[in-house]
């Protein structure tokens, strides 16, 4: 579809470059950015923050329990090693 838009120089040029060094054109680079904003405004809140998509699997107490292990002992500078 074609428009006409009065878009600022500066964003052009960004674009432009951004353009170049995707190897896409300047329309498909203002595109996605319009439907990424597009999608942003879209995102349900709560409590002032986005939520995340869900990605499958559950985190167990014990999963928590097993990093925070692993980083303390990683912070001690004794991950790797046996106990």
């Amino acid at each position: 579809m074609r428009i006409t838009l009065d878009i600022d120089d500066l964003v052009v040029v960004a674009a432009e470059k951004l353009a170049a060094e995707r190897k896409v054109t300047v329309d498909q680079v203002i595109s996605d950015a319009a439907w990424n904003e597009l999608a942003r405004a879209h995102r349900i809140m709560r409590n002032g923050f986005p939520l995340l998509p869900k990605r499958g699997g559950v985190v167990t107490p014990e999963m928590v329990e097993k990093l925070l292990e692993e980083a303390d002992l990683s912070d001690a500078g004794l991950s790797g090693t046996s106990e």
